[in-house]
């Protein structure tokens, strides 16, 4: 009995070493494989910008970042300060309840409020 403990200790020595020599063999990604960086985009907050003013026919395509709905131009509406991501009001309260009030886009938590003209 104490031979067979020993045989089950050294097979899952053996099998721990070889485990570890294949992980540290593998190879990196290589130089041409596409990794995405973080967006440094500005900040309009950061300028004292609370709001910002856009037409009706520039919001015609938009649609919201978190449901890809198209955008209620006739409700409140909201764009990240960072990374342009529109949202309306349903979806703005819905990344407070679940997400940390963060951009589903780039996690700011910045928000000026759009103001639709025309």
């Amino acid at each position: 009995m104490p031979r067979l403990f020993a045989l089950l200790a050294m097979i899952a020595g053996v099998l721990l070493l070889a485990r570890t020599m294949v992980e540290q063999t593998r190879p990196g990604p290589s130089p041409g494989t596409f990794r995405a960086k973080r967006s440094h985009r500005r900040d309009d907050t950061a300028a004292g910008g609370t709001e910002i003013h856009l037409t009706r026919s520039e919001l015609a395509q938009v649609r919201d970042a978190l449901t890809g709905a198209p955008l209620a131009l006739d409700d409140e509406l909201f764009r990240c300060a960072r990374c342009d991501s529109f949202y309306g009001v349903q979806s703005v309260r819905a990344l407070a309840n679940d997400n940390a009030a963060r951009c589903v886009s780039c996690g700011s938590t910045q928000r000026l409020s759009v103001v639709v003209d025309g």
